[in-house]
């Protein structure tokens, strides 16, 4: 009788396990930004039509002024020799970023193109509620919110998935911007990475609340995306490592297109 109540008790176990539906949480492979420290992206940018500039992403880690860790995420963007010529690129782009939470701290850029010279940096003050540009102009803030490149890796971390609706709200150079959109199944990426499954993730900018306008001309990407309307592409590898692969800012001939040709990796402390 013992044997025939265990073996009902395994069966029932069996099913009751078999027919159970992990959750996203169990399922995913969410990672931290820890696990893209160290790594390094090269990327072809076109504009105009043209392939005329680089761009190089890294991913570092160093102390806050608190003594805790950050994510440091740099872009640089330049134009080779011979389209300099034609339109100068020598951008830099520094988001530090808190390591556990994901939210920027602080943001900075060098931009250095034909039609604009400039230095920013802004600052976020969360416990305040405000953030701060060149320590001057200021505006207020939520809890959670993201410059360009924190978002790039906020989504990375996230494991998106297809059939998702997405909403972050971006605070970029004294104006907060609602971007909204879905993950979709994206087409085949171009060698090396043509074998891998593409997420194609399209968020379109509204602002939020009214806008004041800057007294200043914005750089080459920011342009194409704090507009009424505009559009940004997102295509983004399988995870856990969800690399970027295909960036497109605004649409039309105007838009700028990031598509990814390299991936390096350093062993560097965390």
């Amino acid at each position: 009788m013992k044997r025939c109540t265990d073996a009902i008790f395994l069966a029932a176990l069996f099913l009751s396990l078999s027919g159970a539906v992990p959750t996203k949480a169990e399922n995913s492979s969410v990672v931290s930004l820890r696990d893209f420290i160290g790594e390094q992206l090269d990327y072809s940018l076109k504009f105009h039509g043209l392939s005329a500039a680089r761009a190089h992403f890294s991913f570092s880690v160093a102390d806050s002024s608190a003594g805790t860790k950050m994510a440091v995420i740099t872009a640089v963007v330049r134009t080779g020799s011979i389209a300099a010529l034609i339109f100068h690129i020598e951008n830099r782009y520094s988001s530090f970023v808190d390591m556990d939470s994901g939210i920027p701290v602080k943001f900075s850029k060098s931009i250095d193109q034909k039609n604009v010279q400039q230095g920013l940096t802004t600052e976020y003050d969360r416990a305040g509620g405000v953030a701060r540009i060149n320590a001057a102009s200021t505006w207020p803030i939520g809890e959670e919110s993201y410059e360009l490149f924190s978002l790039l890796y906020k989504m990375r971390c996230s494991n998106v998935e297809i059939g998702d609706s997405l909403r972050y709200i971006l605070d970029i150079e004294g104006q907060s911007w609602r971007a909204t959109g879905a993950v979709s199944t994206g087409e085949p990426a171009q060698k090396p990475f043509q074998d891998l499954k593409v997420r194609k993730i399209v968020l379109t900018f509204s602002p939020v609340g009214s806008l004041v306008p800057r007294t200043w001309k914005t750089d080459l990407l920011t342009n194409r995306i704090c507009k009424r309307g505009a559009r940004l592409t997102i295509c983004l590898g399988p995870p856990p490592q969800s690399l970027p692969l295909y960036l497109q800012f605004g649409e039309g001939k105007s838009a700028v297109e990031m598509r990814l040709q390299k991936v390096h990796l350093q062993s560097m402390p965390r």
